[in-house]
């Protein structure tokens, strides 16, 4: 999906993504306002969860029920909570090792619906979850230039 066309996105379109994105900018705010400077606990987790559910409704409501961003949600909202989490600094090992710690503590109030990405991540067991579920760094450095691609 891009300015060229929708590829196989039939619901998608370049404006539709645009009004999406817009849609979720206060949300990444509030999460960097409220992850700012905090060590990753379970209260911290559930207010990026809560945060996160309340700009997935935002963005419905943008899209008129077009699910455009809610696997950027989670994947964004832990790296800009994770870079808040350390004041704004931080290399990417420490980011990635931030969002990992944070990933990896329960939600008490996450729904308990079986997700397009819990359902990706049943044949391999990875998938949308391998920053919480692998060593600290390692999707830092399967990210690095020259990284061995399986």
């Amino acid at each position: 999906m891009d300015s060229r066309g929708n590829g196989a996105h039939q619901d998608l379109n370049l404006a539709l993504m645009e009004r999406s994105a817009r849609s979720l900018q206060p949300t990444f705010h509030a999460l960097a306002e409220q992850s700012w400077r905090r060590p990753a606990d379970i209260a911290l987790r559930e207010t990026v969860g809560r945060l996160g559910r309340e700009g997935e409704a935002q963005m419905m409501l943008a899209t008129g029920g077009v699910n455009t961003h809610r696997g950027a949600i989670w994947a964004l909202g832990l790296l800009v909570s994770a870079v808040a989490m350390l004041g704004g600094e931080g290399q990417s090992q420490a980011i990635a090792d931030a969002a990992a710690a944070l990933a990896r503590l329960p939600d008490g109030f996450a729904p308990k619906s079986f997700s397009k990405g819990l359902r990706a991540r049943r044949p391999r067991g990875s998938a949308v979850w391998f920053p919480a579920y692998h060593p600290p760094g390692a999707a830092a450095t399967a990210a690095q230039p020259g990284a061995r691609r399986q």
